[in-house]
């Protein structure tokens, strides 16, 4: 789901309306794929944890702490991925 925008990114120049095409360029396409990844785990999680066939409330401790791990600041984080992480881990 999150990755729509990234899919068709390079598709939108030919159909955005002028007027719109500063703040498509504004946007960074390799800072956008790097949340679209960071973000992967987050949409992996709300759909693991919205499964309607089975009860899924023994996951939740579990998947929250996976989610707290992939906040955690690492050495090669970009300053951007670090700034995300602050954020989403408040």
């Amino acid at each position: 789901m999150l990755e729509v925008f990234l899919d068709v990114y390079d598709e939108l120049t030919d159909v955005i309306n002028n007027a719109f095409m500063a703040n498509l360029a504004a946007i960074d396409k390799e800072l956008l794929e790097e949340l679209c990844a960071f973000l992967k785990l987050f949409d992996q999680a709300i759909d693991e944890l919205s499964e309607e066939e089975k009860p899924t409330m023994h996951k939740v401790i579990p998947i929250r702490q996976l989610l707290l791990n992939h906040c955690d600041l690492k050495y090669e984080d970009s300053g951007e991925r670090i700034e995300l992480k602050r954020f989403v881990g408040k």
